[in-house]
């Protein structure tokens, strides 16, 4: 897949009853919620109980399985693949599991320990967080020195959490009210990315996690506010990850800049897409996996998105200057142009779904015969490869023509 994302929010998103219904309705689901509940010891019946619900513990376990659930259905329906992966706090986890970085065991067993050393950081429930809905940067950053809370969440362009002891966030809600500035007190259960997890992240960093690095560099790290590489050491970065913001807003222009635009958020509500929205209204094509026909509906997207890299793939044949004298080649070139052109006359005329084979068929027909047909130098080939591996993310399917 081209120009495509993956997205997987964090703990405190999860709509219970709809992570259910997927669990009575599918058998695959039942079947990875089973293998799971092995895996950590537990009995499934203890997570969904009305008086856990509420734990940082049953929240985090819940919400990756929900998020990996959705994401292994979606894979076994639509067979996609993604350019870019990124995970909001735990989502990132998820985010490393689904992008075959981490074995689902090893992720749901870190997720595990995550978890409870987390909770362990809010039993004297002295922490909290609190979202403010403002634009205004550099004012939040001042008030969050003034009154000494830490800002945990960069979650948009109009949205940042702040977190900390609930004694200074009740000072910081009373300057913000003074300043009729908007914010909401979160129902979480600790000051989660601030120091308050420093104990937490101190078990965390003795726990070493086996992991494959091929796929690393899809993985956008929230916390590093970069792509990850080969020679980061995740199992430090994790355990650190817990103390540092969510740079979701940084998440959100890297996708823009670099014209990514159709996204899943694998999630049981729509909590990603809305920062997305928020911060940049109409330009992405995002869609929920709670949503209904939402397959359908990322499969039009991309089709679209599709249908303008053939296009994009034609023009370069027209516009490459010939220079050539074979007649005879150029006669095969009209022949091989004008069957392409009627190809992507035919997805118009009949609103057909375009598929990655079709983009495949056009990028090695162009590179392979209708350029060299034309004997364009080698360097503007390489540029006309640049151009597209930067517009379509073709470099990500590792295609060499």
């Amino acid at each position: 897949m081209i120009n495509n994302a993956a997205i997987f929010p964090g703990q405190g998103n999860l709509d219970l009853e709809k992570f259910k219904k997927i669990i009575e309705e599918n058998l695959e689901a039942q079947r990875i919620l089973d293998k799971a509940m092995n895996i950590i010891g537990e009995k499934s019946e203890y997570f969904f109980s009305e008086d856990i619900q509420k734990s940082t513990y049953n929240s985090q376990i819940l919400t990756f399985l929900s998020s990996y659930i959705f994401f292994q259905i979606f894979k076994r329906d639509v067979q996609d693949e993604f350019y870019m992966y990124a995970g909001h706090s735990l989502g990132e986890i998820t985010a490393l599991v689904c992008a075959d970085v981490i074995t689902f065991d090893e992720g749901l067993l870190y997720v595990n320990e995550r978890a409870k050393a987390m909770e362990e950081c809010t039993t004297d429930k002295l922490g909290g967080m609190t979202a403010v809905f403002h634009n205004d940067l550099n004012l939040l950053e001042k008030l969050s020195k003034q009154f000494e809370v830490d800002i945990s969440n960069y979650n948009s362009k109009k949205q940042i959490v702040f977190s900390g002891n609930l004694e200074n966030l009740n000072k910081l809600e009373f300057e913000l009210q003074e300043k009729s500035i908007p914010f909401k007190r979160l129902k979480v259960a600790g000051a989660f990315h601030s120091n308050l997890m420093k104990k937490a992240s101190e078990k965390l960093e003795k726990i070493r996690i086996n992991y494959n690095p091929d796929n690393i560099d899809r993985v956008f790290s929230s916390a590093l506010r970069r792509f990850y590489n080969k020679e980061d050491n995740l199992s430090y970065i994790l355990s650190k990850q817990i103390l540092m913001p969510v740079h979701w807003n940084e998440v959100i222009a890297q996708m823009k800049e670099n014209n990514i635009k159709n996204i899943i958020e694998f999630g049981t509500q729509p909590v990603l897409k809305n920062f997305f929205n928020s911060s940049y209204p109409y330009i992405f094509d995002i869609v929920t996996s709670c949503e209904e026909d939402y397959e359908n509906i990322y499969l039009k997207n991309s089709s679209n998105f599709y249908l303008k890299f053939l296009k994009k793939i034609i023009s370069i044949a027209v516009c490459s200057k010939n220079n050539s004298d074979d007649l005879n080649g150029f006669e095969e070139y009209i022949n091989i142009y004008q069957d392409l052109l009627q190809k992507c006359n035919d997805f118009i005329s009949n609103d057909g779904l375009v598929d990655i084979s079709s983009c495949q068929l056009f990028y090695d027909t162009l590179f392979s015969k209708l350029l060299p047909l034309k004997s364009v130098p080698e360097s503007e080939i390489i540029g006309r490869k640049n151009e597209l591996k930067k517009n379509f993310h073709i470099g990500g399917l590792k295609w060499e023509f």
